[in-house]
């Protein structure tokens, strides 16, 4: 048997030597919280098969997510015979193998499509491993390559038995970390362009490590979930070596001894799992043939064949022209073609047909947002009555779908575009914020709303947190970068003024110097230096006027010229000059006065 890994985008396939008969389907649905399964299969093939992955689906909220977090349901298409999958999904070109699990995007959310018979243990493996992944970075991790991979590969070996779920089995293959080992910089480095990854240089040893050094975190004892938390936090902070030294508690040149101990003793993880119970909650009904046929053409699409896609949309479309499914479809491939507009009119008939799909309301409500746009551009406060719709569609989202991302980035724009700001969005935005990169868009309209409500402070720190977050695209970092240190500047500038006119010196110096010292500041060293010597010339100034007022002549006089010496290119040079002449010439009267 040959095994062939690769990943292209979302897409992810695995190839094995097989073969199998095809059969006429006869189409049966299995829906549960965490998938739904479409299958021509048996029903004790799907019966089984669902026990395993909901097994899985339990496994994984118990080792990464908080009490009562859930990821999207995933949508798995079941065949029964692996030659019907296998005339469907692109095959290898060697002639020798054959793919049997394929996972990609279906609105958001996972869409797998494996067979039951060949090797359904080899693609279950891969299945969990492709979940495990997508699964991570939809709940809001933002990990490297090397935390997801790992984390994949430990949860890919997952089995049932006895009403537990067993984490932790060696895959085939893999062993302790040997000589043939990356050394641990350049792992901690490795990413899917590296060669070690996929290219020339590809051999497995880099994903065996990834393997053993996750099995490790995520298994040396219960403390799972924290510690995997903590140390998703500590990579964004500083580099992976020193990310796992420091949450870990070992030092990079004692990972492998370490790590290799922790192998040679561990067994398995055995999590408590009512398998029964599970298994007895299942319904099995048919699945119309529209929605076979649906499922089928988004299988088409995710595997490059958009005559198949269209085919299949056709006969779903004809056997049942107003279901949801077949509306979602249809919006489906207007979203392949960027026809948001079009996509929106199909959303929305799903949704009238009774639709819950979080995304059928994000897109139906980005296109009552371009509505509100003026020649593809939004304004602040540009938009019109439409905003209020757009709202309660994303909010909707939400609720079917807490953690999306993309409906909390059009909750943004909805925001800024509405003609009243309320400051009610700052804490629904707030939300929305997670590691992903992707949501520095929702904390950039969080920023925005704060400015238009005017809280000035709140605004720029928002805009700090965007320019310094270390995963920040650098185009955007350059287009807030200068709003952010301007809006700095002025705010201080006022500050430092407000101060100066109540005379309030020493306070406007200290206050400059701190701020001297912030990120801001340390960027604009030039601007502070001028705004600490506007400060002390303001002092001098009002202390000289003090003394002439007071006719201390002979003070008045000497710092009239240490004015002169210190600030040679002041606007009032020629009124201290003279104060300066005045003085001395009192000094002058009185001094022969005294003679």
């Amino acid at each position: 048997m040959q095994l062939q890994r690769f990943c292209i985008g979302w897409v992810l396939c695995v190839l094995v030597s097989t073969a199998s008969l095809s059969a006429a389907p006869r189409w049966l649905r299995l829906e549960t919280e965490d998938f739904v399964i479409v299958s021509d299969a048996r029903e004790s093939d799907i019966v089984e098969f669902a026990a395993g992955y909901s097994g899985y689906r339990y496994a994984f909220r118990r080792l990464f997510l908080p009490d009562g977090k859930r990821v999207p349901r995933s949508q798995i298409l079941l065949f029964r015979h692996g030659s019907d999958f296998e005339s469907r999904v692109p095959q290898p070109k060697d002639g020798r193998s054959r793919t049997i699990c394929h996972g990609g995007d279906l609105d958001g959310g996972a869409f797998l499509a494996l067979a039951v018979d060949g090797d359904r243990e080899a693609a279950l493996k891969i299945a969990y491993e492709f979940e495990t992944i997508w699964g991570l970075r939809r709940s809001g991790y933002n990990i490297p390559l090397w935390m997801s991979q790992g984390a994949g590969e430990v949860l890919c070996s997952l089995q049932m038995r006895k009403g537990k779920c067993i984490v932790g089995e060696r895959p085939t293959g893999f062993d302790e970390i040997g000589a043939s080992a990356l050394r641990w910089p350049r792992f901690f480095d490795v990413n899917t362009g590296s060669a070690e990854y996929s290219g020339r240089e590809a051999k497995g040893v880099f994903h065996e490590q990834a393997w053993a050094l996750m099995h490790w975190i995520l298994l040396r004892d219960e403390e799972t979930l924290s510690r995997f938390q903590a140390l998703a936090d500590a990579v964004h902070a500083q580099p992976s070596s020193e990310a796992v030294q420091s949450v870990m508690q070992v030092k990079t040149d004692e990972l492998t001894k370490t790590i290799n101990r922790h192998l040679f003793g561990f067994q398995t993880r055995k999590i408590d799992f009512d398998e029964a119970a599970v298994r007895a909650s299942y319904r099995i009904v048919p699945a119309t043939e529209a929605e076979a046929h649906a499922l089928l053409a988004n299988l088409a699409a995710e595997s490059d064949r958009p005559v198949e896609a269209d085919r299949e949309l056709q006969i779903a479309q004809k056997l049942a022209p107003d279901a949801p499914y077949v509306q979602e479809a249809l919006a489906r491939r207007e979203m392949r073609e960027r026809r948001v507009n079009e996509a929106a009119v199909f959303y929305r008939r799903a949704i009238e047909a009774g639709s819950t799909n979080p995304r059928a309301y994000v897109i139906s409500a980005m296109a009552r947002l371009n509505e509100s746009s003026s020649g593809g551009v939004d304004y602040s406060g540009g938009g019109g009555r439409n905003v209020e719709v757009a709202l309660g569609d994303l909010r909707h989202a939400l609720e079917l779908d807490p953690g999306n991302t993309e409906a909390y980035q059009q909750l943004g724009r909805a925001f800024f575009l509405a003609p009243t700001p309320s400051a009610a969005g700052l804490d629904e935005l707030a939300r929305g914020v997670t590691d992903d990169p992707k949501t520095l868009s929702v904390l950039e309209y969080r920023a925005a709303l704060l400015q238009r409500l005017k809280r000035t402070d709140e605004y720029l720190d928002q805009l700090q947190a965007i320019v310094t977050h270390p995963d920040a695209p650098p185009q955007t970092v350059q287009r807030l970068e200068k709003r952010w240190l301007k809006g700095v500047l002025d705010r201080d500038i006022a500050k430092m003024n407000a101060l100066v006119a109540k005379h309030e010196f020493a306070e406007a110096a200290a206050f400059v110097e701190a701020e001297r010292k912030t990120p801001a500041g340390e960027r604009l060293q030039g601007e502070y230096e001028q705004m600490a010597e506007y400060v002390g010339e303001q002092s001098s100034w009002v202390a000289l006027r003090r003394l002439r007022q007071e006719q201390h002549w002979a003070e008045a006089a000497e710092a009239a010229q240490k004015y002169l010496d210190v600030y040679p290119k002041s606007k009032r040079l020629a009124a201290v000059e003279k104060l300066r002449d005045e003085a001395r010439q009192h000094l002058a009267s009185s001094n022969q006065g005294t003679r």
